[in-house]
């Protein structure tokens, strides 16, 4: 396990850290644009839809991601291909499970 891991998940040196402990030691302002949850189940369940996807899933997931999640408009047509067709077992997602 990597030491980025570690500290999501709270773990190790990490232990009162973590994703699972934000909630205790932040507190998100009312009207946060953020829905902090389901971004949170969100990244969670990434590596999984990724892995069961064909390309043509996973080139609809990264637009989903990059533009409707991320709000990042200027992305070519070529460089979410690019991304879609990284390999599923290598892909590096925070929060994996």
């Amino acid at each position: 396990m990597i030491f980025t891991d570690q500290y999501w998940l709270g773990e190790g040196v990490f232990k009162y850290y973590g994703l699972s402990s934000l909630a205790d030691r932040y507190k998100w302002p009312k009207n946060h644009p953020i829905a902090f949850d389901e971004t949170v189940a969100m990244k969670l369940n990434m590596q999984e839809s990724w892995s069961k996807s064909d390309l043509q899933q996973r080139e609809e997931l990264a637009l989903y991601v990059i533009r409707e999640w991320g709000g990042i408009r200027g992305n070519s047509k070529e460089s979410i291909t690019r991304y879609s067709k990284i390999d599923p077992d290598k892909a590096n997602f925070p929060c994996s499970s």
